[in-house]
């Protein structure tokens, strides 16, 4: 039988797992929609798409494309569908950002600067007990590497440790980039990051990574008149591209010049309270860095790369859609990829370039071009659809009707959902740091071992809150015992007591809480090498 929807849920949701609502054997059939490829500028119109077993299985003209007796069949009401959209770098930190990204139709990320919790996540996605965009995981930032025989061992243990890339970063000398590139391409990874502040922009392309993770990075070695085509002639031929990260300058700029214009945009519902906190204008790295006179200049330097960005992708240089959401204030999961597609049309690249670049240029980036990027007969089945057609109108990249993730449809009231959800559980938490900004970090800690609602990451952030921003290591450790009082079973809080305590000098005390979460997680890396260090 037969059953049709007119963007209906196919999901329910149990225990915070969306689950799959059609029999497993169905076929699900989209119908009524026109298909933007992303093989080519064109759109085909009124289709009919089968997705079976996470693949698409058919694809045509609505009159020609039987549709099985045994399908789940979806209305598209005439809407566009476009492959499912990539973020190239983003901070995936927290698992409430999961369903942000899928709700913009984020299908597809990259994140930088992984540890073992984010290569959990990892794993809880693609198992499908966690619902959420796939992820690829680099390692840690490489800092301070200067031989070729460090490159070497550091690319071998971020292979062996399951990352499937390299993030370089800075004071890494000419020969260990090289080495750091020629190892993570012997292994399959990929290898992106900044140019490294000791060199210059030649030397860091003549190494010929992957990616350089921000346009931004031009702006720290001299880029003198005429080097734009030099520029392009060395990411040509290193076959470098480039992950443009607008967005992230662009808030930058805007919260040095208005702060609160900041905090008034309602896509803060969808940003934990804790978070919030460590953007307020005393924590505020950039609030605090620069002032508002420097606005003109951080304007001027934005248009630079806009105008880098379209030389260079006039020349052939591949252009990728990033955005650093999780890294900089105010830079949104997900829908920061809608704003970073649009700064690229405007920038001067046409929406079918644009969305390229989110989409099969981005797969084909990441290795996955023969599974996604584009939209065909045998392809993984991650797809948007959309209540009007971007390559027309590239705000229509913001209506998103549905979305189909690992061959999993998300109806639109199921993103919805998914967004009131995340918008709840942060409100949930408002009576805590009422308490806290109220009475007080102790009264707020014995209130949340009571009634008071506070999720253990929110008291993990927190805590770091008071050890590297706040300066303020008593409270770092309170908040931290907080936490792994609240989750004994948590390897996390456990390790991140122990920094606490390793940073306060109570070493035995740390050693210990190194020991249980290595005890609660054998494979946290970074347990065993801080005990190492301890040597207790």
């Amino acid at each position: 039988m037969k059953l049709t929807f007119i963007f209906a849920a196919a999901l329910f949701f149990a225990g915070g797992i969306a689950a799959e609502a059609q029999p497993a054997e169905a076929t699900f059939a989209l119908t009524n929609v026109h298909v933007a490829t992303m093989t080519s500028d064109k759109v085909l119109p009124k289709q009919t798409l089968l997705v079976k077993d996470g693949k698409i299985t058919a694809l045509g003209p609505m009159a020609e494309i039987p549709i099985p007796e045994d399908s789940v069949v979806v209305d598209g009401g005439g809407g566009v569908v476009i492959p499912g959209l990539h973020d190239l770098h983003a901070h995936v930190g927290d698992p409430a950002d999961l369903p942000l990204y899928l709700a913009r139709g984020v299908t597809s990320v990259l994140t930088l600067n992984g540890g073992s919790a984010t290569l959990a996540r990892r794993s809880e996605i693609e198992s499908g007990a966690l619902a959420g965009p796939r992820l690829m995981v680099t390692g840690p930032p490489i800092i301070d590497l200067e031989s070729v025989a460090g490159a070497r061992k550091l690319v071998e243990e971020q292979s062996q440790a399951g990352f499937d890339g390299i993030k370089i970063y800075n004071g890494v000398s000419v020969q260990a980039l090289r080495e750091l590139v020629t190892q993570a391409r012997k292994r399959g990874m990929i290898s992106i990051g900044h140019i490294p502040r000791n060199l210059t922009w030649q030397e860091a392309l003549d190494a010929g990574p992957d990616g350089i993770a921000h346009a931004e990075e031009f702006l720290y070695s001299p880029v003198l008149e005429g080097d734009e085509e030099k520029i392009a002639a060395a990411m040509l031929e290193g076959n470098v591209s480039l992950v443009t990260t607008l967005v992230a300058y662009d808030a930058i700029g805007r919260q040095v010049a208005d702060l609160g214009m900041m905090f008034d945009r309602s896509e803060l519902r969808y940003v934990p309270l804790v978070t919030q906190r460590g953007w307020e204008r005393s924590r505020n790295t950039y609030a605090r860095r620069f002032n508002a006179a420097r606005v003109p200049n951080l304007r001027r330097l934005l248009a630079f790369q806009r105008t880098l960005i379209r030389d260079l992708r006039a020349k052939g240089v591949v252009i990728l859609v990033g955005t650093d959401a999780g890294g900089v204030p105010f830079v949104h999961p997900g829908s920061s990829v809608h704003d970073e597609i649009a700064n690229l049309v405007a920038a001067g690249l046409t929406s079918y370039e644009a969305l390229r670049a989110a989409t099969a240029d981005a797969a084909k980036f990441l290795g996955h071009d023969e599974s996604l990027g584009t939209i065909g007969v045998g392809k993984d089945a991650d797809f948007v659809l959309l209540r009007g057609n971007p390559l027309n109108d590239i705000e229509s990249i913001r209506l998103v009707g549905g979305v189909m993730a690992r061959g999993r449809w998300f109806s639109q009231e199921c993103l919805r959902e998914m967004l009131d959800g995340v918008a709840a559980e942060n409100e949930n938490e408002r009576p805590f740091f009422d308490a806290l900004a109220g009475t007080g970090l102790v009264n707020a800690l014995e209130g949340a071992a009571k009634e008071l609602v506070v999720r253990e990451r929110t008291l993990n952030e927190l805590g770091y809150q008071f050890l590297y921003v706040d300066d303020d290591e008593r409270s770092a450790i309170l908040t931290f015992e907080a936490a792994v009082h609240l989750s004994p079973r948590s390897w996390n809080a456990w390790d991140s007591l122990g920094e606490a305590l390793a940073h306060a000098g109570e070493h035995e005390r740390a050693a210990e809480s190194y020991r249980r979460s290595l005890a609660l997680n054998p494979s946290n890396q970074n347990a065993a090498l801080k005990l190492r260090e301890l040597d207790l």
